[in-house]
């Protein structure tokens, strides 16, 4: 009897794991498709503004990125790796007071981005700065909803989904960029672009998901336990950050670099 329900759990096991071995390496396939294409899309890109873009209006783009994100230390107050760590079987448990708190969050991130952008424009004597980093703050919250959804893309192991949604994305991003950037909107083409693509990742995404994450209650109670549980992964992500645009906050405000220096930098 048990050798007859041994071999029948096996047989059981044995397609289960072949069909979680398939889903998986098409996603990984899908993956390196999407790396490639990504790559490809942003060096042409890159090819087309630097043929018609400024040194100086990277160099804005490059400072007001680089405050953007130290100001908001980590998007989404963590909640998108926190679901993720999280796993599959707690995402639709926890789905809704994480993004309502990572939208909150948001917000509040792009509120103080919006205060502190004129100042630092009149600071680094560079008014176009301050529409950059307040554009790149509403790009924030827009993204909210794609952000939080990516999570569950990752959880459901549906790589090959997030994957194709991201090369759509970068796509929006790119194609935006360089038509901007072939109308003379200057340094605005390279953070408008951060909302078109914030915008068009949460459509997708939940067009894909078929979840209205807004209609899912916000259970505020749980929210400082979830910003206790957050509060590493935030740091992690601005450590990453930093390492990457924490130069460009220190670099010409400090007068090391001119404007020009810095953003061919």
């Amino acid at each position: 009897m048990r050798e007859n329900e041994a071999q029948t759990s096996g047989a059981t096991n044995q397609p289960a794991s072949e069909a979680l071995g398939a889903r998986v390496g098409h996603g990984m396939a899908w993956m390196v498709v999407a790396t490639i294409a990504n790559k490809l899309l942003t060096s042409i890109a890159q090819i087309v503004l630097g043929w018609k873009l400024e040194p100086e209006d990277f160099s804005i783009y490059a400072v007001a990125t680089g405050v953007a994100g130290v100001v908001a230390v980590c998007k989404e107050a963590g909640m998108r790796e926190l679901l993720v760590q999280r796993g599959h079987e707690r995402f639709d448990a926890l789905s809704g007071p994480a993004f309502w708190l990572a939208f909150w969050y948001n917000i509040a991130v792009a509120a103080v981005i919006g205060i502190i952008a004129y100042p630092l424009a009149q600071y680094l004597n560079k008014p176009q700065f301050a529409l950059v980093v307040f554009v790149l703050g509403v790009a924030m919250p827009v993204g909210t909803v794609g952000g939080i959804l990516g999570s569950k893309f990752r959880n459901d192991l549906n790589f090959a989904l997030a994957s194709k949604i991201g090369v759509g994305v970068n796509l929006a991003r790119q194609t935006s960029s360089i038509g901007l950037a072939v109308a003379g909107f200057g340094a605005m083409a390279l953070a408008l672009p951060a909302v078109i693509a914030a915008a068009y990742e949460t459509v997708v995404s939940t067009r894909a998901s078929k979840v209205k994450l807004w209609k899912r209650p916000a259970r505020t109670q749980e929210w400082p336990g979830l910003l206790r549980d957050s509060r590493w992964l935030m740091f992690a992500s601005l450590s990453n950050f930093a390492v990457d645009w924490g130069p460009f906050v220190l670099l010409m405000p400090l007068g090391l670099l001119t404007a020009t220096e810095n953003g061919q930098f």
